[in-house]
């Protein structure tokens, strides 16, 4: 990841999210997205922003569970990443996979394999 790298854990309830930020940031997203842990995903997204990040790699892939809320917040960080002119490319799994699925939004989330692949594709 370009520039200097740092890193940080927050961990609230049920959500754990690993960051790594330089000129792009890296969120590994752990344990539930929902009602009760929103904010705190709002504000490591607010944080980000606040560097003058515009392009995040989101790593899904150890979610157990995500709501609407959870995914009104995903739609609302593509929302400000589209406006600023970033990226954020998302590897899910298949819990995220259905929902995204079921509310007809898989081809709104650029989807990676990977947390590297997603970092490169923003990269290039």
């Amino acid at each position: 990841m370009g520039q200097a790298e740092i890193k940080s854990s927050i961990k609230e309830g049920r959500l754990r999210i690993e960051v790594r930020t330089g000129t792009i940031a890296a969120l590994e997203v752990q344990g539930e997205l929902d009602y009760a842990t929103r904010h705190k995903f709002g504000a490591v997204i607010e944080s980000i922003f606040s560097k003058g990040v515009h392009s995040i790699a989101l790593d899904l892939s150890g979610l157990d569970f995500i709501d609407s809320s959870g995914l009104g917040m995903l739609i609302m960080t593509r929302r400000r990443i589209d406006a600023e002119g970033g990226k954020m490319p998302v590897v899910i799994n298949d819990r995220v996979e259905r929902i995204l699925r079921t509310m007809q939004l898989t081809d709104y989330f650029e989807t990676m394999p990977d947390l590297e692949q997603a970092i490169e594709s923003i990269e290039s």
